[in-house]
Formats: C-alpha cells, sequence, structure tokens
C-alpha cells in the first residue's frame, strides 16, 4: 500500500456469525446432541467471534472517522470466543458441554 501510495484501513474480523445464517447455531446444536464436539487448548484467542451486525458498525465507524493512514481495527473481543459461545448454547439448549480438549498442536 505504501509504494503503491494506496490509502486504506484494515479492518480484522474474527469468526463472523449472524442472524441470517440459518446454519451456525443449529450445526453446533446437532454436534452437541452427538456430542461430536471438542475444544482445543487456545481455543478462545485463536477463534474470537465477531457477529455481523458489530463488524457493519464498526466498518462504518472506521469509513468515518479514519484517515486512511493504514490502521488496524481488530473488530473481535477474545471474551466471547468459539468455545464460550458453544457453552452458551448447550446452556440453553440443556445439553452436555463438550468433555474432550485437545492441545493445540500448531
Amino acid at each position: 500500500m505504501n509504494r503503491k501510495g494506496l490509502k486504506a484501513v484494515h479492518v480484522i474480523p474474527g469468526m463472523i456469525f449472524g442472524g441470517e445464517n440459518n446454519q451456525f447455531v443449529p450445526l453446533i446444536v446437532k454436534l452437541l446432541k452427538e456430542r461430536k464436539l471438542f475444544y482445543v487448548s487456545g481455543g478462545e484467542k485463536n477463534a474470537p467471534l465477531t457477529y455481523i451486525d458489530d463488524l457493519c458498525e464498526i466498518i462504518y465507524q472506521v469509513v468515518r472517522i479514519s484517515p486512511f493512514k493504514g490502521e488496524e481495527y481488530f473488530a473481535f473481543n477474545t471474551d466471547m470466543g468459539i468455545q464460550k459461545f458453544i457453552e452458551q448454547i448447550a446452556i440453553f439448549y440443556k445439553l452436555p458441554l463438550p468433555k474432550r480438549k485437545y492441545s493445540n498442536l500448531s
């Protein structure tokens, strides 16, 4: 960007999900029922979630206020990663939590 004189801003989301996605939560529910889900050590930090409406708001705010000088904005909160999301779904649907946890192999 700098060599070509382009002005840009990076918005880096986590795993994006939202209300119109009618496959994500049902898949988690199905896998919880079948006891096929597992945790990976470090999953909260490596798989944070971003709700689509929040991402759109962040992009809007960045475009509105940013001077486009190559800044990076991280559009996620590590307090709500995929593991906590799975746990909330399990509690809501009264399903068992995943029991298996694997080490992060990377």
